[in-house]
């Protein structure tokens, strides 16, 4: 194994042991005074306009399932297997991250400590409704995010694949820069909104950079065979 495929094994390691430390001192209620100020302060600060925005963009979530299939059909009909594994692999790791959230049942924000600015929880759905049902889809735990993983795992992944998307370096950048502006605006949005705490999104970084990694290197070690 080559030193620089060590480096990248340290990291993930590195990661998922911050992830699994921090999930387990939030747990314990270590960090709960640094997650109320940082909250109280993330909330007096937005305008209407930002409540908008990080609305919209945290309803974006829902619609990640309308870009994971298309992805992958799309690489599937240019023949591009890999590519279109990759792609899905990155959507069905929203288990990896709903057993996460089970594994360190670290509760959600309440009115009674933020202003909670983002309706999911109240949303008439069938997703709602089963969530009273089953288990594995209670929302009623935050850590990690689930925003923050599903974003990084998304928008990460169509990072690392841009190059197959098209051969033109501006678009190439156009499409980087999106991916990384959204992975990076998500945290702060679901801070704003009173839907997680700043340790719920921190540990979504953690994880999710993590699994994309170990994806990402599964990927790399295919297209060398």
């Amino acid at each position: 194994m080559s030193l620089n495929q060590n480096r990248k094994l340290y990291l993930i390691y590195l990661l998922c042991l911050f992830g699994i430390f921090l999930g387990i001192t939030v747990r314990w209620g270590l960090w709960q005074p640094l997650d109320l100020a940082i909250s109280h302060t993330f909330q007096s600060l937005q305008p209407t306009w930002l409540v908008k925005f990080n609305q919209l963009l945290s309803s974006f979530e829902i619609g990640i399932v309308f870009i994971i299939f298309p992805l992958f059909v799309y690489f599937k009909k240019k023949k591009n297997n890999k590519e279109a594994y990759f792609i899905l692999a990155a959507g069905l790791s929203w288990f990896v991250m709903r057993i996460l959230k089970l594994t360190f049942g670290v509760p959600c924000p309440t009115a009674h400590d933020v202003q909670l600015l983002y309706g999911f929880h109240n949303i008439e759905s069938e997703v709602s409704r089963l969530s009273n049902i089953i288990k594995f889809f209670d929302p009623d735990v935050c850590y990690p995010s689930g925003h923050v993983f599903d974003f990084i795992m998304v928008w990460g992944t169509i990072f690392t694949l841009r190059q197959s998307f098209t051969k033109n370096k501006k678009a190439h950048q156009i499409i980087g820069v999106i991916a990384l502006s959204l992975i990076i605006l998500i945290g702060q949005a679901r801070i704003s909104l009173g839907a997680h705490w700043f340790t719920d999104v921190i540990g979504g970084y953690l994880f999710g950079i993590a699994w994309l990694l170990i994806l990402r290197w599964v990927f790399i070690q295919s297209t060398r065979e």
